[in-house]
């Protein structure tokens, strides 16, 4: 039994050090059950996603957003949560950036990988990206690039914090400072809540 015990872990141990990062987390199921284990690559293509997740038994399993409601790893000493999203084009995972009552802020991988034709065959490259969603809990997702963030959120956030919409694109309310101006957002709303 021991040996079969070492063998086991021998293999999981293998299993890992394949792979470049592993991180320690947990997967939360759509009834809500976590299930542990470590995730070790996350691919995104901008309109689809997948995580590869090892549970703690040594199984690799490769995951779309559509079958599970969340993700949670470990890295540098931060947790990061991963929250399945469905967009216009498909399923992918966002992290959750901020939750508040009035408006959520979720970034998009920060890499994408794209398929390219090179030497005869199909390659992934992965590239930088820089893409926000915001979201009204229970609404659409909307996105943020650099180029467009201060139109689309002067749209939304107009009506009931003028004074906030005016600021964006001034010094430290600018597309870096995405994650603030949420915050100060969903603090104006909750201050004016009970108002008449």
């Amino acid at each position: 039994m021991k040996k079969l015990y070492l063998t086991l872990a021998a293999v999981f141990l293998m299993t890992i050090s394949c792979f470049a990062d592993v991180f320690h987390g947990y997967i939360i199921t759509k009834n809500g059950r976590r299930l542990t284990g470590y995730f070790t690559e996350m691919v995104y293509t901008g309109y689809s996603s997948q995580v590869v997740f090892i549970n703690d038994f040594g199984s690799a399993y490769y995951i779309q957003p559509e079958l599970i409601k969340a993700f949670v790893f470990r890295k540098n000493n931060e947790y990061l949560v991963y929250e399945s999203k469905r967009t216009k084009t498909g399923w992918i995972f966002l992290r959750i950036l901020y939750k508040g009552d009035t408006l959520n802020l979720y970034r998009s991988p920060e890499f994408r990988t794209r398929y390219v034709l090179g030497r005869g065959r199909l390659e992934a490259e992965k590239f930088e990206v820089d893409e926000f969603y915001i979201e009204r809990p229970g609404g659409r997702l909307k996105r943020l690039r650099k180029w467009n963030y201060k139109r689309r959120l002067r749209k939304l956030i107009r009506k009931k914090a003028p004074k906030l919409a005016e600021k964006l694109g001034d010094e430290g309310y600018k597309f870096d400072d995405l994650n603030k101006i949420i915050m100060e957002y969903n603090q104006i709303c909750e201050k004016t809540k009970y108002r008449i």
